[in-house]
């Protein structure tokens, strides 16, 4: 792979780093399924809000294609919406109800591949960067949408979505991968007209999730960003093929461009 080359003395070769995005977090798995495809297979993974989803699932071994099917099945795009609802916030036990079934392990330390998971604590400001504890309890705190869920308590501090720091979480990676790649899934399209206060606060909150991914995608040595992903809102659960296939399809772009060939083709 024509990837820069990093220090050699580092402790895991190919690293990956998903971003948030809520429905958008299907086109991760369509990168995923091509990265797969031609033998990119990550040795560490890192990741907040929906890509932390994506990030535990993939870890815990499930394959792109029953990753696909899961988010077919489970509205969790539907409890990452950045939006404010109308009485008070939400009980974060919602995304807990939804990935417990699905969760292979109890302690995020247990998963066969490592992953670090990122949250943004609300008493200092700062991105808190999980290695361990209970999984569940850590994938509620990487998940927890401020305005809308409640923030997840832990060891006596408060958490919320790790998106609100470092929507990119390449930061904790970095220094410990060979090779680092980023799946960035919220491009932001031109937009003539905003229609009120909603539209003008929903573009607000994407604007700055995507402000601090240009910050850290440059720690990354290549970055997959779906362009194709802007056509449609991350909010739009009627979108999850055109996000998966955008994934998809943009990834095999990239690669062949790397000259990384297709050496397998899943069903």
């Amino acid at each position: 792979m024509e990837l820069a080359n990093q220090a050699k003395n580092t402790p895991y070769g190919t690293g990956l780093v998903l971003s948030g995005g809520a429905y958008r977090g299907m086109g991760q798995v369509g990168a995923l399924k091509a990265l797969k495809e031609r033998g990119v297979e990550p040795d560490i993974l890192c990741g907040t809000s929906s890509g932390a989803i994506n990030a535990v699932l993939y870890a815990s071994g499930y394959s792109p294609e029953e990753m696909r099917d899961i988010w077919y099945k489970e509205p969790f795009g539907k409890v990452l919406n950045l939006h404010l609802p109308r009485f008070g916030l939400l009980k974060h036990s919602k995304i807990g109800e939804l990935i417990a079934p699905y969760l292979r392990h109890q302690r995020l330390e247990e998963l066969p591949i490592p992953v670090y998971l990122t949250s943004t604590c609300l008493n200092d400001g700062e991105q808190k960067v999980f290695t361990e504890g209970d999984l569940l309890q850590l994938l509620q705190a990487a998940c927890a949408v401020p305005l809308v869920f409640e923030p997840v308590e832990i060891e006596g501090r408060q958490y919320i979505d790790g998106g609100v720091v470092s929507n990119l979480p390449a930061e904790p990676l970095r220094p410990l991968c060979q090779h680092l790649i980023g799946i960035s899934v919220n491009p932001i399209p031109f937009k003539e007209k905003l229609n009120g206060i909603t539209d003008t606060l929903y573009r607000t909150i994407w604007i700055g999730l995507e402000g601090s991914v240009k910050k850290t995608s440059q720690l990354c040595d290549w970055l997959i960003a779906p362009t194709e992903m802007g056509e449609r809102g991350f909010m739009e659960r009627s979108a999850l093929e055109l996000f998966f296939q955008s994934g998809y399809d943009f990834t095999s772009r990239f690669l062949e461009e790397k000259g990384v060939m297709l050496t397998r083709r899943q069903k």
